[in-house]
């Protein structure tokens, strides 16, 4: 069974974590995809060095990937939560403003 719960510090409390749903899936993702490619470079009747160089690259090309992908949800999501940060800092301002008029 998965529960959530929520992480962060106000204002930035809308990051949900999941726990227990799929675990694990992008590691599996990531060896089935290295495996198939040695499989595949082995099978074409490659020498071992072959082999071992397309699975080293497989690994730094998962690993890049992986990194980037993260790099840019993070960055994209410290951008939401910023841009939502200022609109309500400045909608509070308003309402300073406002009421001493």
């Amino acid at each position: 069974m998965a529960t959530t719960r929520t992480v962060g510090s106000p204002p930035f409390t809308s990051a949900i974590v999941q726990i227990g749903s799929r675990g694990g899936s992008g590691a599996t993702d990531g060896i089935l995809s290295v495996a198939s490619l040695v499989l595949g470079v082995s099978a074409s009747g490659a020498s071992a060095t072959l082999i071992v160089t397309a699975g080293a690259a497989g690994l730094v090309a998962g690993a890049s990937s992986m990194a980037v992908g993260e790099y840019v949800s993070v960055s994209s999501q410290r951008d939401s939560e910023r841009a939502i940060y200022v609109e309500n800092r400045s909608s509070t301002a308003t309402l300073v403003v406002s009421s001493t008029s």
